[in-house]
C-alpha cells in the first residue's frame, strides 16, 4: 500500500449531551518498522465542544514509507485536561491505497 485514508472524530453526543462532555482528542496515525521504530504520519487534536470545524467526521490521507517493512498503529488519546470522559471517538472507512501503474 502506498496511502491510508479515512476519516476519524468524535461522536456528536459526547459535546451535546453532556455537561462538561468531552473537551477533545488527539488522533494519531504512526507507522512502525520491524524494529518497532515509529514514524509519526498524522496527528490532529479536535476540540467539537469549542470549535464547529471539529464536528463531524473529519477526512485524511498519509502516504506510507516506500520499501519498508512494517505496520500502521491507529492512536487516540486524551484531549488537553488528560481525562477521558466522554471521549466517544471513532475512525471509519479505512482505505489502503496502491499506486496506480
Amino acid at each position: 500500500a502506498r496511502w491510508l485514508s479515512g476519516g476519524f472524530g468524535l461522536f456528536e453526543g459526547a459535546y451535546t449531551d453532556h455537561h462538561p462532555g468531552t473537551d477533545g482528542a488527539v488522533f494519531a496515525v504512526r507507522f512502525v518498522d520491524t524494529d518497532g521504530h515509529r514514524t509519526l504520519l498524522f496527528e490532529r487534536a479536535l476540540a467539537p465542544a469549542t470549535t464547529p470545524a471539529d464536528r463531524g467526521t473529519q477526512p485524511f490521507r498519509v502516504e506510507l514509507p516506500v520499501g519498508v517493512e512494517g505496520h500502521v498503529e491507529l492512536a487516540i488519546s486524551a484531549g488537553p485536561s488528560g481525562r477521558n470522559a466522554f471521549d466517544w471517538t471513532y475512525w471509519n472507512r479505512l482505505t489502503f491505497e496502491l499506486p496506480r501503474p
